[in-house]
């Protein structure tokens, strides 16, 4: 039995040793999580001009913007026949404005792009509002979690049960 239990340590160790030597998780932010984080409160669109098509250009677009910090959604009106297609921005007002959201996309690929006239729209009240007794409602808050429960963790506990 006490050689069951040494192997077990060899193999935890071995486990553990095998791991990364930074115990911190490098996490890609995706388009979801960028969603979450980013309430927008208006929506904003843009004439744009130069695109060729609506994955590559508008990939490229949808990109920059997010990248801004306060743009949680692009949509886009493309029709290849058109020289002017329409972006659609959801933003956060207190974060970024309509002037800065065509700058970021005419700085885009060398001045590809340019942009014309925009029109701003408020969006309805969230759900983060206090509701009618004062308190705000559960979906409020942002929580991302990076912990995760690793095979080196049960090799441990099962080790545990031996030593």
């Amino acid at each position: 039995m006490k050689k069951f239990g040494i192997f077990i340590w060899l193999l935890t160790f071995t486990l553990v040793a095998c791991q990364s030597s930074s115990s911190a998780e490098h996490k890609e932010i995706t388009d979801e999580d960028i969603a979450r984080t980013v309430e927008a409160t208006h929506i904003v669109e843009i004439e744009v001009e130069g695109m060729t098509c609506e994955m590559g250009c508008g990939g490229d677009i949808r990109k920059a913007l997010r990248n801004t910090g306060g743009v949680s959604k692009v949509e886009f009106d493309f029709d290849d026949e058109r020289t002017r297609n329409i972006a659609k921005v959801y933003y956060d007002e207190l974060t970024i404005n309509p002037n800065e959201l065509k700058r970021v996309i005419e700085e885009l690929n060398k001045g590809q792009f340019t942009t014309g006239a925009f029109q701003t729209t408020n969006l309805p009240v969230s759900s983060t509002q206090p509701d009618s007794k004062g308190k705000e409602n559960a979906g409020s808050g942002i929580q991302m979690s990076n912990s995760f429960f690793s095979i080196s963790d049960v090799a441990g506990i099962v080790a545990s049960w031996f030593l």
